[in-house]
């Protein structure tokens, strides 16, 4: 798994939201994750931030995937063009 899982520890994924939320903004991560157990994790880690369009690139077959977090006027055009997409986490 690459980022290691710590990167997606609550304490650093609220720092990253918090630096993102007032403006608005756009978290990606670029992962590679090798089994479902640690994709598992990551999703549930991203869901627990408070508000923001969460997605994900849905490019699995490599073990890539990037996970989107985006927030403030970014979280609301997000939303607008993503409401029926397949990837939302």
């Amino acid at each position: 798994m690459s980022p290691p899982l710590k990167f997606f520890s609550q304490d650093f994924l609220q720092k990253l939201h918090q630096l993102t939320a007032e403006e608005g903004g756009l978290i990606a991560v670029n992962t590679i994750v090798d089994d479902a157990a640690s994709r598992k994790k990551v999703v549930q880690a991203l869901k627990s931030l408070p508000g923001g369009a969460k997605f994900c690139s849905g490019m699995r077959e490599d073990l890539n995937e990037v996970f989107f977090v985006a927030t403030g006027e970014f979280d609301r055009q997000a939303l607008s063009k993503l409401e029926e997409a397949e990837n939302r986490v």
